[in-house]
């Protein structure tokens, strides 16, 4: 059973199909499709300092992580799509979001791998989503591309795959009986509550580029508290402890950028949410990717610090 709650949560309210015949290029200054409009060089500013993050944790996460040899088959393919992706500046922007996840949800799966097979009886559920994330992946990859990467609640909904996939990690990874560590509790929880929160700006906003972008902030805090306690499980507390000063500072900037919205959503308001433009998009677009980064780079960092 694939994705469950996040089917029933928000794809089956996010029923808005949109898009638009303007056509851009991630690597010039341009109008792409309007919900993904952005004031600057999107490529080298949003997609290769992500990338490049990224490729940081495949290349430790063999054999830290995992030693097998699909973890080490995930982390080459990622390694060759990261590269690629790097100078793939003439990608519509969508184009280059969805393959951005799509790195993603590999990294997901290698570092899932051995636990998913070794978990298949004490965690059947949670071990077939994991051994499924490479097939899942290109089906929606496949997907986004009949579609041009051109509809909003589309690419929200594979953003969103990541961190349920990642999830899958925190949940396998873990050794317990019957008492699921609160951590794990807590993440399900945060995941199906920002879901759903998404799923009323889909339903309550006509206007979809607002429905993403607010969407967007939303899953900001959705990535720090998926990659936060990720690399705390795997670093250890002197590794939190070290580094709590940079993950409070960008907490608290995630948070303050949720709380408004969070707050119209529950008082059922969220039609009233303030109308962002490209220009402020853009600003906070381009602030939380680099708070992102360091979150990426802090997990690389932590997987760095295990022994071989």
């Amino acid at each position: 059973m694939r994705l469950t709650f996040i089917y029933c949560i928000v794809v089956l309210t996010m029923l808005v199909t949109q898009s638009c015949s303007a056509k851009s290029r991630g690597g010039i200054d341009a109008v792409n499709a309007s919900f993904l409009a952005f004031n600057g060089n999107y490529h080298e500013e949003i997609i290769k300092p992500e990338v490049k993050s990224w490729l940081k944790v495949a290349k430790v996460m063999y054999p830290r992580v995992c030693d097998d040899t699909e973890t080490q088959w995930a982390a080459e393919l990622v390694d060759s799509l990261g590269n690629d992706l790097l100078k793939r500046n003439d990608l519509l922007i969508g184009e280059q979001i969805a393959r951005l996840y799509e790195i993603q949800n590999i990294i997901a799966y290698g570092m899932s791998y051995f636990a998913a097979v070794i978990g298949s009886h004490t965690h059947p559920e949670a071990s077939e989503e994991a051994l499924s994330i490479i097939r899942n992946t290109y089906t929606d990859m496949d997907s986004l591309k009949r579609v041009k990467h051109d509809v909003a609640d589309m690419l929200t909904r594979f953003e969103i795959s990541t961190y349920y996939n990642f999830g899958l990690f925190m949940e396998l990874g873990s050794s317990y009986g019957e008492d699921t560590p609160h951590y794990i509790i807590n993440n399900k929880q945060m995941q199906e509550y920002n879901y759903a929160l998404i799923s009323q700006l889909f339903t309550q906003l006509t206007d979809k580029t607002q429905s993403y972008r607010y969407s967007y902030i939303v899953n900001n805090t959705t990535f720090f508290m998926t990659f936060c306690p990720i690399t705390f499980l795997l670093a250890g507390p002197e590794f939190q402890q070290k580094y709590q000063t940079e993950y409070i500072k960008i907490g608290g900037c995630f948070d303050s950028l949720l709380s408004p919205i969070k707050e119209k959503i529950i008082d059922n308001e969220a039609s009233t949410l303030p109308f962002l433009t490209d220009a402020e998009f853009s600003k906070i677009l381009r602030e939380s990717s680099s708070a992102r980064t360091i979150i990426i780079d802090l997990l690389a960092t932590g997987i760095s610090t295990i022994k071989d």
